[in-house]
């Protein structure tokens, strides 16, 4: 990712690893998933600066839905 106009200023790419894994019947989904679940810290920026996010931590969890 280039950081100005004249793409002389970068950043080095970064890969995160998501995993869901479930159940679906007609009627209901169960899911086990996990976000970022090697902890991967990075940063990123908006379009000339205005704004920066910073990365969400891991995240493990279960997902129920339910149709009627």
């Amino acid at each position: 990712m280039y950081l100005n106009r004249s793409n002389t200023l970068k950043k080095d790419s970064y890969a995160l690893a998501n995993l869901k894994l479930g159940y679906e019947t007609e009627n209901f989904d169960v899911y086990l998933y996990g976000n970022n679940i090697f902890n991967k810290k990075y940063d990123t920026e908006g379009i000339f600066d205005f704004y920066t996010a910073v990365s969400e931590p891991r995240e493990f969890g279960i997902q129920v839905s339910y149709r009627f």
